[in-house]
């Protein structure tokens, strides 16, 4: 009897236990989601003045400059935030000085890559306009180390909140402002200049958010390691980039400007939502992973995390028949065309949720080769499959798109068991 009062107490504790971290995981992804709502609704109000200002051959150039943007600052997220988040609270002090300097160095290194990209991708595509908005973005880089240790900082703490809310008045500023510059003015240009603007914002309002300060630092043997860790996830982090948007780059090689500029509003209006749920619950998900890593108990808490996943996924496939409702609402006749293609990449995403749990709860127990293996795998059969399919038109490439996802469901993401994978340990920095 005493054994089964034990059992049942411990079996309370557990679910208590559980309840308290599920509770925070929701918090903190309603957080950053209701941040990303923010951004997105003012980029609703943003992507109709676009659509009622530009062409859709333009809007095709303006989405394409972004993209190439978009990848280069995935370099950003395999720098040394990974390790500020995972580290131990007695490492922390020492990694969090020396991460300031590695920010420092990797951004001013690609505000050069972009100015040099960024002739590259006008020449390839023969489209001057993009280098044009390429080199004012790459400005950007060198506003967002000025508050990136403090932003990782609140993030290792799991106060997503104050990230949330932070994030999602500059999302506001960035979109409002890229609105009101493209109406008065009507030039694609604007878009850029309001990437700088967020920027800006992103470095003056962190800036006031109340976070511990470790200083600057600079050691070398603690750069090397911190350089180490960052070049194994650089891999993950760009093939995940490039599996983003390979379908952008394939379709401006392979369709007309008008079928590109309706697949990249498609994409824009429709994916974003599901991306946007996707990023919120990833990004509070990877510090609680952290932390579970920390105190030992990951494995025994994926189950339950999957089955929060299924749930999200779900959702993906509600917004896949809304697409029908909202878009006619809110666009012109022009955009119409876009409704189906919208509908079948909102289909097409639900995989993709699944695949980033996976690489989270991959990079928490310093399984970088295994993330690394399953991004590169993926994005090499997205790629070939493209290329062979040859697709003519922007439903036969959102089509395209659908299976492929599909089939990666079924074969990539269900790997080995965590527990029997190597762990690749990372040298304790003294």
């Amino acid at each position: 009897m005493q054994k089964v009062r034990e059992s049942t107490a411990t079996l309370i504790a557990l679910l208590r236990d559980y309840k308290k971290h599920l509770t925070k995981l929701v918090s903190n992804s309603l957080w950053l989601l209701s941040s990303d709502i923010l951004g997105k609704g003012s980029r609703l109000i943003t992507i109709i003045v676009l659509a009622a200002t530009l062409s859709p051959s333009l809007y095709g150039s303006a989405m394409l400059a972004l993209v190439c943007h978009d990848i280069l600052r995935l370099l950003l997220r395999s720098g040394s935030g990974n390790q500020v988040i995972n580290c131990s609270d007695e490492q922390l002090p020492v990694i969090a000085k020396n991460a300031l300097s590695l920010q420092w160095i990797i951004c001013i290194t690609l505000f050069f890559m972009q100015l040099l990209f960024a002739q590259m991708m006008a020449s390839f595509f023969e489209q001057n306009v993009i280098a044009k908005m390429l080199t004012v973005m790459a400005i950007s880089y060198l506003l967002l180390p000025v508050v990136s240790i403090r932003v990782f900082i609140l993030q290792r703490n799991n106060q997503m909140a104050h990230v949330g809310i932070c994030s999602g008045v500059c999302l506001l500023i960035e979109n409002l402002s890229i609105a009101v510059l493209v109406y008065k003015s009507g030039d694609v240009m604007a878009i850029a200049y309001g990437k700088l603007i967020y920027s800006v914002a992103w470095a003056v309002i962190f800036s006031f958010v109340e976070s511990k300060s470790y200083g600057f630092g600079f050691n070398l043997s603690v750069i090397k390691s911190l350089v180490f860790a960052s070049t194994k996830m650089m891999f993950a982090e760009s093939a995940k980039g490039i599996q983003q948007h390979v379908d952008i780059f394939m379709a401006a090689k392979l369709l007309s400007p008008e079928s590109f500029g309706l697949y990249s509003f498609a994409k824009s209006a429709g994916i974003g939502i599901t991306q946007s749920i996707n990023c919120a619950f990833t990004n509070a998900l990877y510090p609680q992973l952290c932390s579970f890593n920390r105190q030992n108990n990951l494995q025994q808490r994926s189950r339950s995390i999957y089955w929060l996943t299924l749930l999200l996924a779900s959702l993906f496939v509600v917004q896949a028949a809304a697409a029908f409702i909202y878009m006619p609402l809110f666009f012109s006749e022009q955009w119409l065309l876009a409704i189906p293609i919208t509908s079948v990449l909102c289909c097409s995403a639900c995989t993709t949720i699944f695949l980033d749990v996976k690489c989270c709860m991959f990079r928490a127990l310093y399984f970088y080769k295994a993330e690394s293996c399953s991004r590169v795998a993926i994005l090499l059969c997205y790629v070939l499959a493209i290329v062979i399919i040859q697709p003519d038109s922007a439903m036969g490439l959102a089509l395209s798109m659908l299976i492929l996802s599909t089939i990666n469901l079924f074969v990539f993401i269900p790997f080995k068991r965590l527990y029997n994978l190597p762990k690749i340990e990372i040298k304790r920095i003294q």
